[in-house]
């Protein structure tokens, strides 16, 4: 008899237990307001398109003695705003950062960090006063598609757009000293309707733009010698 009782009270006990993990896992799950972000919907669980970020780490996260570049295109967060693909809806003045190690948008909420799990139109950030201009939706070129995410240099008939990917590295030395790199990979695209190809910051790749993608640079490429991004952007805003 005392068997049965201590086996009843035993698996009372487990079920308590079951049933108080179920309601803490519950309320884990429950995701944090984010009013800022849109007043109409209260909460991010709401919005089919946000999705807490609970592995997000900040990109200090490797500890290093010293540090070159940084995995984001500003450091900390900016203040900025975000359109969704086929969404009327513009989310402004939020706070965001895009990481291009990883090739992501986070968005911080009043209690938490969420990633968007729908795919992009646009997006700025705002530098100090710099804004920077973020699109996707452009025709695929080498591996990039309609999703590639590109900076938008300069808009018009004639886009120039710029892509960054970024790889860390991280490097031990004599006496243990710890050095972390991330280390930039910048192409250069022009789109024009459904064309798009990439061209170098130098003469002999906008010459060959010209030959054989019908680039109007005519004359243009004289008054100009390219030789790095401010120069190339200073000639491409000459087209419409």
């Amino acid at each position: 008899m005392k068997m049965k009782h201590l086996l009843i009270f035993i698996t009372v006990v487990l079920a308590t237990v079951n049933s108080n993990a179920q309601n803490l896992t519950s309320r884990f799950t429950l995701q944090p307001e984010a009013q800022h972000i849109n007043s109409r919907i209260p909460r991010y669980e709401s919005l089919s398109f946000f999705q807490l970020e609970r592995n997000y780490l900040p990109n200090s996260y490797i500890k290093a003695d010293y540090v070159k570049g940084k995995a984001t295109t500003t450091d900390g967060w900016a203040k900025g705003n975000i359109t969704i693909k086929n969404e009327d809806v513009v989310y402004n003045n939020v706070d965001l950062t895009y990481n291009q190690v990883n090739d992501k948008l986070y968005v911080k909420g009043n209690k938490g960090i969420v990633t968007i799990n729908k795919p992009i139109k646009e997006f700025t950030i705002a530098d100090g006063d710099q804004i920077s201009y973020f699109r996707t939706g452009f025709p695929s070129v080498n591996s990039n598609n309609n999703n590639t995410i590109y900076e938008v240099l300069k808009d018009g008939e004639y886009k120039l757009l710029k892509r960054v990917e970024k790889n860390v590295y991280v490097t031990v030395g004599y006496n243990i000293v710890t050095e972390k790199r991330y280390d930039a990979k910048v192409k250069y695209f022009v789109n024009t309707g459904d064309k798009m190809f990439e061209v170098k910051p130098n003469d002999e790749s906008l010459t060959e733009a010209a030959n054989k993608y019908g680039l109007p640079i005519g004359d243009l490429v004289a008054n100009y010698k390219i030789k790095n991004e401010s120069q190339l952007v200073a000639l491409i805003k000459n087209l419409p």
